[in-house]
C-alpha cells in the first residue's frame, strides 16, 4: 500500500442528516454505559461488590471522557440494592469522638468496655434507637403539662 496525499475536503467524514430518526441529541436516550469500556464497567461493578474493608476502585482515564457519569450510573444502581446507610447527628464541638454501630446493647457495653481500658479519662457512652422507638419511649417519660 503506497501513501498518497489527501485533499482537504477528504480529511472528514460527512453524513447526510437526514438519515437520522431525529433532529438533535437531545431527543435520544440517556446512554447506559460506556461505548468500548465494558471490562471497565465489570470491573467496576466487581469492586463496588466487594464486601470487606479496605478495597477502594481507582478510576484512570483521559479527562471529559465520561468515567465520572459512567462511575456513578454503576454506584447508584449497586446502592438501589442495599439497605439506606444510618443517619448520624453530631452535636456541640466534641475534642474527640469515638462512633461506633453496634447489632445488640451487650455487644455495645463490650466495645464500651474496651474503649474505657485504654485509659481514657471520662467516657460518657449513649445508646442510639431508631426514630420511632425513640418517639414511643419519650412518650411514656414525658407527662404532659
Amino acid at each position: 500500500m503506497t501513501a498518497h496525499r489527501l485533499a482537504p475536503e477528504e480529511l472528514r467524514a460527512v453524513c447526510d442528516a437526514a438519515t437520522f430518526p431525529f433532529v438533535s441529541t437531545a431527543e435520544l436516550p440517556p446512554l447506559d454505559g460506556m461505548i468500548g469500556q465494558d471490562r471497565a464497567v465489570s470491573a467496576t461493578t466487581f469492586g463496588v461488590g466487594m464486601r470487606q474493608a479496605g478495597y477502594n476502585l481507582f478510576v484512570l482515564g483521559p479527562s471529559r471522557t465520561g468515567k465520572t457519569s459512567a462511575m456513578k450510573r454503576v454506584l447508584a444502581r449497586a446502592a438501589e440494592s442495599e439497605p439506606v446507610p444510618p443517619d448520624y447527628c453530631y452535636v456541640h464541638n466534641f475534642q474527640y469522638l469515638d462512633l461506633f454501630e453496634a447489632p445488640d446493647e451487650e455487644t455495645a457495653a463490650r466495645v464500651v468496655m474496651i474503649v474505657r481500658s485504654y485509659g481514657h479519662a471520662q467516657t460518657e457512652t449513649w445508646t442510639a434507637l431508631p426514630w420511632e422507638r425513640f418517639e414511643s419511649m419519650i412518650s411514656t417519660v414525658l407527662v404532659p403539662a
